[in-house]
């Protein structure tokens, strides 16, 4: 997975080339999409279409491989030769990793929720300390709306008698 915010450092993969700048016989560069586990780099020349896409090295079947990257052409023969010169300018930029390793919580050592509870917890390591209940967002709103209506209710009370009038010597607002 490659996170947001990469985007510079990849238009640096690519360098000398650049969006919509000519590669090779005609065959432009016509824009880059970074996906979760690939980042296609479109290619055109008049009506024809291709791309080079850049996969996590370990991915099966590429034709290519850098230091990060598996290497793909897509389009047919016509494109293979700025895809070729598009995948050298990669094999050449490609000096730091860009793939962002999804951890598991397991993998990082957290403990693993029970799966036999009928509501989501967070416990603590500790056996003395209680567990917090993961409370759903409307139903902590709906309460807190409530909670203010009783309180409402309330301070209303205390300045308003039983006849809705004011009771003698309550400040009215």
């Amino acid at each position: 997975m490659i996170p947001a915010g990469r985007e510079a450092e990849v238009e640096r993969l690519f360098l000398p080339f650049r969006l919509a700048g000519e590669i090779r016989d005609g065959w432009r560069l016509d824009g880059i999409r970074i996906e979760g586990d690939r980042i296609t780099v479109g290619l055109v020349r008049g009506g024809e279409r291709g791309a080079l896409v850049l996969r996590h090295r370990d991915a099966p079947g590429a034709g290519r491989r850098t230091r990060n990257f598996a290497v793909d052409a897509e389009g047919g023969d016509a494109v293979q030769s700025a895809a070729r010169a598009l995948a050298d300018a990669v094999a050449s930029n490609d000096r730091e990793p860009l793939w962002f390793a999804a951890r598991t919580p397991e993998a990082a050592g957290a403990p693993r929720l029970p799966t036999t509870d009928p509501e989501p917890t967070f416990r603590s390591a500790a056996p003395d300390v209680p567990r917090i209940v993961a409370l759903d967002p409307p139903v902590v709103q709906a309460a807190a709306r409530a909670l203010a209506l009783l309180g409402a209710g309330g301070l209303l009370a205390r300045r308003w008698g039983a006849g809705g009038r004011p009771r003698p010597g309550a400040a009215v607002v």
